[in-house]
């Protein structure tokens, strides 16, 4: 009996030292919803509303079309992509007209940025163009970003070891 318990308490001792280990990984995974407004006088979308969902590696710099789910509520010309510079914890969103970070003028384009997304995601500034306009580009920086929580890999492991715990532990018999 003192050997099961024994091996019980070292897998939840393995589960927990892991765990730690889970909680410091690079994958980050955004759902999230935004609303940017205050564009100025003649902009012909004023607030520009949307949401995105999007996971990726934080331990280096990438730009991907395919990772990323996304809508908005202004017209945009070609597909969206994400563009993530890892030494300034900046997440560009955008559409492929003007490339990620810029925008085509006098098309159906727009980019916006989220800095510290790797911990507390916030707004960063926004600028569309719009073919239904002769101004070149819209921008502002008043807006916001709300995420939807995703549990921790490292809660999910230590659920799961208790889990394993529980099933493995039996009630010693009486005589």
């Amino acid at each position: 009996m003192f050997l099961k318990n024994t091996s019980c308490a070292a897998v939840c001792a393995l589960a927990l030292a892991s765990s730690s280990v889970a909680a410091n990984a690079t994958v980050i995974t955004l759902n999230d919803t935004f609303i940017a407004s205050g564009f100025g006088a003649g902009a012909p979308f004023d607030p520009v509303t949307g949401s995105f969902s999007l996971t990726f590696d934080n331990s280096a710099d990438i730009t991907d079309g395919t990772a990323i789910t996304a809508s908005i509520s202004i017209p945009v010309s070609g597909g969206i992509e994400f563009n993530y510079v890892k030494i300034s914890d900046v997440l560009q969103i955008g559409g492929l007209l003007g490339g990620v970070s810029t925008i085509s003028g006098i098309s159906d384009d727009f980019f916006f940025n989220i800095r510290n997304v790797s911990t507390l995601p916030k707004f960063d500034g926004m600028a569309y163009s719009s073919s239904k306009s002769t101004t070149v580009a819209f921008a502002t920086a008043t807006g916001s970003v709300a995420a939807t929580s995703v549990p921790e890999p490292s809660t999910l492991m230590l659920f799961g070891a208790g889990l394993l715990a529980t099933a493995g532990f039996r009630w010693p018999k009486r005589a």
